[in-house]
């Protein structure tokens, strides 16, 4: 089983998040926690369950770390691909009118 593309596997108030997921304060009432994932097939396996996977949930809020980490990673992935630009970049010699001196 897999929760993988449910909105809950990168929500704050998931009950089931880790805590080196979140920062301590996000949270600020016990009340917030969500505990949809204890009662979903998909994330204990449970096939008496019934499936809660989400695509959308009205409370749902990524955590900080989180957001950081995607920011990271876009700029990661933004630099390595302007290096593969630069690497793939030519300067072509040319004299007057298209002749080549070397």
């Amino acid at each position: 089983m897999s929760c993988y593309g449910c909105i809950c596997d990168h929500c704050v108030y998931s009950a089931e998040l880790g805590i080196w997921d979140f920062t301590p304060g996000e949270v600020q009432d016990v009340d917030e926690v969500c505990f949809t994932c204890d009662e979903c097939r998909h994330w204990g396996g449970d096939r008496n369950k019934r499936s809660q996977w989400r695509k959308e949930c009205p409370k749902h809020k990524y955590p900080q770390k989180y957001i950081e980490a995607k920011a990271e990673a876009e700029k990661k992935s933004a630099e390595k691909l302007a290096q593969k630009c630069r690497k793939a970049f030519r300067v072509i010699d040319g004299g007057q009118h298209g002749t080549i001196d070397r």
